[in-house]
């Protein structure tokens, strides 16, 4: 195995240790790891708005907003479920409380803008964005009714819009420059580990 990093020209690939057996705890492993870094980033960044992609992990100084693209579970009772069918490009739910891991969040769906063309599932353009249970939460819930659709992509450029914003794809596409061509990246990896 891997057990120290692995230079490929000015990047270094640094080992992550499995968390159980197969695939899955492969996965795993890299999982907790990349939720480490994340958890370290957001408390390293102290002031101004904190957006996440994905659900907020962690306690931090400042405001924070976590983004959720898609949908397993139903935060809201079934006779309520209605209003995410009802609600326009722009518009918002009211917050509801969520408990999580210790943490107390208020969380909200809004609508996304959608291009007109198309027949589209009753989940298109629906984020769930949730902040932690304290101080003016509707205030975060008021700004990203303006500050989500300012960011949401367009189909024509991202075939995950609108619900992949647009720093979030900006951000891959340079991720994936910088970390170079995976094939050639897979070609070292198994010749370092001998296959």
């Amino acid at each position: 195995g891997l057990e120290k990093p692995l230079a490929v020209g000015e990047l270094a690939y640094e080992p992550v240790s499995a968390v159980g057996e197969g695939l899955e705890g492969l996965q795993e492993g890299l999982r907790q790891a990349r939720a480490g870094l994340e958890r370290e980033l957001a408390k390293a960044l102290v002031g101004g708005l904190l957006v996440v992609d994905g659900p907020v992990r962690a306690v931090r100084e400042g405001p924070v907003l976590g983004y959720i693209k898609t949908h397993w579970a139903r935060y809201l009772p079934k006779e309520e479920e209605a209003l995410l069918r009802a609600l326009a490009p722009g518009e918002r739910t009211p917050a509801f409380r969520v408990r999580r891991k210790g943490m107390e969040l208020a969380s909200w769906y809004l609508r996304l803008p959608l291009p007109p063309e198309g027949v589209r599932p009753p989940e298109s353009g629906l984020l769930r964005v949730e902040t932690l249970l304290q101080g003016d939460f509707g205030t975060l819930a008021d700004l990203s009714l303006s500050l989500f659709p300012a960011l949401a992509s367009h189909p024509v450029k991202d075939p995950r819009a609108p619900q992949n914003l647009l720093p979030v794809g900006g951000l891959e596409r340079e991720l994936a420059r910088r970390m170079g061509s995976r094939e050639v990246v897979a070609r070292m990896l198994a010749r370092h580990l001998g296959r």
